[in-house]
Formats: C-alpha cells, sequence, structure tokens
C-alpha cells in the first residue's frame, strides 16, 4: 500500500524509431521511452527476472546481443 503503480512501456517497443515522451513528473521517469534493447542491461536484467518483458521484445533483444 502506498506504492506508485508504474508501466515501463519499453518492455513492449522494439522499433529504434519508436519514442514515447512522458510527462508523469516521477523523479524516476526517463522522460523518452524507446527501446527494450536501449535500456540499461540492468534494467533489462530486472525486467527479465520479473517476467514482464513481451516474448517478442526478449526475442528481439537476444538476436540483437548476439549480432553485435
Amino acid at each position: 500500500m502506498g506504492e506508485e503503480v508504474t508501466y515501463d512501456y519499453s518492455t513492449y517497443i522494439t522499433n529504434p524509431r519508436e519514442r514515447l515522451s512522458c510527462a508523469c513528473g516521477s523523479a524516476h521517469c526517463r522522460g523518452n521511452i524507446g527501446p527494450f534493447r536501449d535500456l540499461p542491461r540492468s534494467l533489462q536484467a530486472h525486467y527479465l527476472a520479473l517476467g514482464v518483458v513481451g516474448a517478442f521484445v526478449a526475442a528481439d533483444a537476444a538476436a540483437h546481443d548476439a549480432a553485435a
């Protein structure tokens, strides 16, 4: 109780040109929401561990990592 409810749209974005601007006002907000693979590795790992990443997004990130 008393926790902030949040949702990171990056967990369902693969297109590098797709960007969302956020003006929620949270001190923790990035302000610019883009593809999952652009998130810091630690945040990617956290979201993957929570199971909140779309399967197609996780597959895209894995393919991108394998190609790098």
